[in-house]
């Protein structure tokens, strides 16, 4: 979740701490990338293509799983629309050696230094503090000079981009509201259409589940 790891580099670790399976071989990449995708371990189980909630003990937090899904989903991209960025150059930098992907990493919770992932194997880059990145960023910085035409412009942009996507997330949210109230009004008149034993249970226990699932469905759309 801290995004200064990916799953190779994790699958690496357990290895050399020894992790092993019940049959004693080591954890490879392949699986622990499931494991990461498994949505048991925070709540929900999948049944014949569908998703449940479960009843068993969950280990870790549909906030944290999250986390690990957008670090996963933004490894080799630029950094996730909404997720947190507690390194300033998370994301933003390639190794000039081998191409990978640049992480940070934080030491005696005070200092930030750079690395290479080292993805592809080792290659010779060195790692370095943020501020000597900084360093060299600011100075590129000082030899940008906008005209004041086109900074008007582009702060004129940002201010009805920033409205548009606030109308959008507004409208979709109340378009997600209103298709998950009308599926619990469909859910209310097939319960009242069973107790009047108008259906069978068989029907009525397949209609309500693809009730329920939709409306999973769009809980999950919303939280995003």
């Amino acid at each position: 979740a801290t995004g200064n790891y990916s799953v190779r580099k994790l699958a690496k670790i357990l290895q050399e701490k020894g992790l092993r399976t019940v049959r004693g071989k080591i954890l490879l990449q392949s699986r622990l990338h499931e494991i990461l995708q498994n949505k048991f371990y925070y709540g929900y189980m999948k049944h014949k293509d569908n998703i449940y909630p479960h009843k068993y003990k969950t280990i870790i937090s549909e906030n944290l799983f999250n986390k690990c899904k957008a670090v996963r989903q933004g490894w080799h991209k630029k950094p996730f629309r909404y997720g947190k960025k507690p390194f300033i150059f998370r994301g933003l930098i390639k190794c000039a050696y081998c191409g990978c992907t640049i992480t940070s990493e934080l030491k005696k919770n005070k200092y930030v230094y750079l690395s290479c992932t080292k993805y592809r194997g080792n290659c010779n880059a060195v790692r370095l503090k943020e501020e000597e990145i900084l360093e060299q960023v600011k100075a590129s910085f000082k030899k940008i000079s906008i005209p004041k035409k086109i900074l008007e412009n582009i702060r004129t942009h940002l201010q009805q981009s920033h409205e548009s996507k606030k109308t959008f997330q507004k409208e979709e949210i109340r378009r997600i509201d209103k298709e998950y109230n009308n599926l619990q009004n469909k859910a209310d008149r097939l319960l009242d259409i069973y107790l009047e034993q108008s259906i069978t249970k068989e029907d009525y226990d397949k209609k309500c589940t693809e009730i329920k699932q939709r409306q999973f469905e769009l809980a999950e759309l919303k939280k995003q």
